[in-house]
């Protein structure tokens, strides 16, 4: 199997000589896994639909996700997100891809969507794994810590053709399957055992992660966990609806974080026609990936409090989809804001972002309001700003913050 690894950033272009044909059609098909996920094809934008945009020149280009796939043929396309100016994608340093992977990863793990151990973190600063293999890598760690704490069992209704009674006869199907046999009896039983659908999900993940990863040690950890969960029953074709069956009580919440692994593992998006078993990709939106990262940095501040992410405004649920990313009190002063994964043309915000906050300050009777930009070292917005208006003798400040990707804290 071919095993290529090439390493882009959003947004920026990218050759694909080095990639055979069959990746690249891979690559062209693919779906968003937002629109996987929720299979609501019709309600995504064909722009959003796709994660790769083909250009003039025999090139490719990521503008809204980050992550990684692996095609059929074992080419890995790691994607980074932008965080130098003016990159050169054929020319970026070695040093320049790790600390945007380090980065992609540190906003993965503050904003709880993933977990990962030392020794991964270790091995990336090497070179050694690539994204998927960290994916893998945090999976399979969450899977052995739960192992060592002891796998839930539960109640599971199993149905079975019995020499012996045990729980109820199920008389349709007895009178079917045992019309001249006296001695057997086709029962139904409820068993208390580890096959529940959480364990299905995790164990059908740890023979996927055996299968793609090319990593030793996360092979030899996945071959480690096959053997204890030998008495539980994988998914054929695992989808959205299992892990909707999932319970999130007190009694399973240990489960989280390896469920959702898990589901990155498992609910890879479809590729049509050209992609075969191997094909995996774990993708993010940028966009909200930073609104994420902001909004669990806003929640550890002690200058903050009342934070309401994703505030829904009664007047424009007619209006489909705006409303402002937060709603918090900062010092006591009561504020709507907005994160952008973007740069303000020079200094300023455009038109759009502007009317925007000040509609949103209308509705929620506020005088201030925030758009937070990215900043990392010499990269982004460099400092905070404001502007003054007067909208009807009603004096509004818009403030322009920056949010260190560095510190993880906002520089007002």
């Amino acid at each position: 199997m071919h095993r290529h690894r090439l390493t882009v950033f959003e947004s920026t272009p990218f050759p694909t000589g080095s990639i055979s044909h069959a990746a690249q059609k891979e690559l062209v098909e693919l779906v968003s896994q937002a629109v996987y996920v929720h299979g609501a094809d019709e309600a995504i934008d064909n722009e959003d639909k796709y994660i790769f945009t083909p250009l003039r020149g025999n090139r490719l280009v990521s503008w809204r996700y980050v992550g990684v796939v692996q095609t059929s043929d074992g080419t890995v396309i790691e994607i980074l997100p932008k965080i130098f100016k003016e990159l050169d994608i054929e020319n970026a340093t070695t040093i320049q891809q790790e600390k945007a992977r380090n980065l992609l990863l540190q906003m993965l793990q503050k904003a709880g969507l993933i977990s990962y151990r030392q020794s991964a973190s270790a091995k990336l600063q090497t070179g050694d794994y690539s994204l998927l293999e960290v994916f893998i890598h945090s999976f399979l760690r969450e899977a052995q810590e739960l192992t060592r704490r002891g796998l839930r069992k539960d109640y599971v209704s199993t149905e079975m053709n019995l020499t012996t009674l045990r729980g109820r006869i199920h008389f349709p199907r007895h009178v079917r399957k045992n019309p001249t046999t006296s001695h057997r009896h086709y029962c139904r039983y409820d068993e208390y055992c580890a096959d529940c659908i959480e364990n299905r999900l995790l164990t059908t993940a740890v023979q996927k992660a055996y299968r793609i990863s090319k990593d030793s040690q996360n092979k030899k950890l996945a071959s480690q966990l096959l053997p204890l969960m030998d008495d539980i029953s994988t998914i054929p074709f695992p989808e959205k609806r299992h892990f909707d069956q999932c319970r999130n009580d007190r009694h399973m919440r240990y489960y989280a974080d390896a469920l959702r692994t898990a589901r990155y593992i498992l609910l890879s998006p479809p590729i049509p026609k050209t992609g075969g078993e191997a094909t995996t990709a774990i993708l993010f939106n940028m966009a909200n990936l930073f609104e994420k990262t902001v909004e669990r940095c806003l929640s550890e501040d002690s200058a903050v409090s009342n934070l309401a992410p994703q505030k829904s405004l009664p007047w424009f649920k007619k209006l489909g989809r705006p409303r402002p990313d937060y709603v918090f009190h900062d010092g006591g002063t009561p504020i709507v804001a907005d994160a952008k994964w973007k740069l303000p043309q020079e200094g300023k915000p455009n038109n759009a972002d502007q009317y925007q906050l000040f509609s949103y300050m209308q509705v929620l009777d506020t005088c201030a309001a925030y758009i937070i930009y990215p900043q990392i070292g010499a990269y982004g917005l460099l400092s905070s700003m404001q502007f003054q208006f007067d909208l009807r003798g009603k004096a509004l400040t818009l403030h322009i913050i920056p949010f260190s990707l560095e510190t993880f804290l906002l520089c007002r």
